[in-house]
């Protein structure tokens, strides 16, 4: 297919010499792709392909970009995770704990401070998490500069 995992695997494919086709059914990207919010991060579910992927990200995408001249808007503003009752606190405790003991950095910030830190954090806050390391990007630029550099490369 021709969203971001299609275009980039065809773009890893040109690189190491082997020729690929992408077959899509509308416009690159305009599928999956086009809807996605473009967060990089570690979710507990998949913490051994999120580390690996976040270690990559930053020299992956200044490549990619390096390419193309296509800038697709990578940053690292970090993420958020919170609770508005005890019971999805104890939830969001247990996964920061989780991601703390494989060496991420997320920190327990106070209600107050997180809602003074980011206004949009709702009233109802009862406990804040934030992992600084989480990146974002704009999933179109990307799918679009992955299909132009494997078409660069054939």
């Amino acid at each position: 297919g021709g969203g971001v995992i299609g275009c980039g695997i065809a773009w890893e494919l040109a690189k190491r010499g082997v020729l690929a086709t992408v077959v899509e059914r509308g416009a690159v990207g305009g599928e999956a792709s086009r809807a996605s919010a473009g967060i990089i991060s570690c979710r507990a579910h998949r913490i051994d392909l999120g580390r690996r992927s976040l270690d990559a990200y930053p020299g992956w995408v200044a490549e990619v970009e390096e390419r193309t001249g296509i800038g697709v808007e990578y940053r690292r503003p970090g993420e958020w995770s919170i609770a508005t009752d005890a019971e999805h606190a104890v939830v969001e405790e247990r996964r920061a704990a989780f991601q703390r003991s494989l060496g991420y950095a997320v920190e327990a910030v106070d209600p107050d401070e997180a809602r003074r830190r980011e206004p949009a954090l709702p009233e109802a806050l009862v406990a804040a998490w934030f992992a600084p390391g989480v990146g974002s990007l704009s999933v179109h630029r990307l799918t679009r500069a992955l299909a132009a550099a494997a078409t660069d490369l054939g």
